[in-house]
């Protein structure tokens, strides 16, 4: 779970990074951020899955790493004509999937345990953005930024997580 934790913190950070420092925010950069995203945070789950065969339930990653990767797919065949509009929609379905996955997994854990809890934060960060792409009247600008802020928020979030206890988190 460690290991699985600290792919997610890299993926999180290279895309947060690369949106801060891009020049331009507009929804092609966005939709290529989401592209890489959701296409990283697939391939690195499927790895851990495969590599920790014994120690990771490969079903409890399935569900959102099969949304991770349709989203970013579905980002990277998308015409620049269409980009704001699939973009808001693709994170507002990647923000609300994984809030309902993350709640999922925070009863399964047990809402009080350590575990639990970093899932608790997860989906409330993921229902904010879900949220904020459905009801909010954002332009591009707007919205790449706030992916990017959720992307930093989300790699110092699992980076902490990684880095606690590791007999607490077992």
């Amino acid at each position: 779970m460690r290991l699985l934790l600290i792919l997610r913190t890299a993926i999180c950070l290279e895309v947060g990074l690369t949106i801060t420092f891009s020049q331009s925010h507009n929804a092609l950069v966005g939709l290529a951020s989401l592209t890489s995203f959701g296409v990283g945070y697939a391939m690195v789950s499927v790895f851990v899955a495969l590599l920790q065969r014994k120690r990771l339930n490969a079903y409890d990653t399935l569900p959102l790493t099969a949304v991770a990767l349709a989203i970013g797919l579905i980002a990277a065949q998308i015409p620049s004509a269409e980009a704001l509009p699939w973009f808001r929609y693709l994170v507002a379905a990647w923000g609300l999937a994984s809030a309902l996955f993350e709640v999922a997994m925070a009863r399964r854990s047990g809402f009080k345990s350590l575990r639990g809890r970093e899932n608790l934060v997860s989906a409330v960060l993921g229902l904010i953005l879900g949220v904020l792409f459905l009801v909010g009247n954002l332009r591009a600008v707007d919205a790449v930024g706030f992916f990017g802020a959720y992307m930093m928020i989300c790699a110092v979030h699992l980076g902490i997580s990684a880095a606690s206890d590791r007999t607490a988190r077992n």
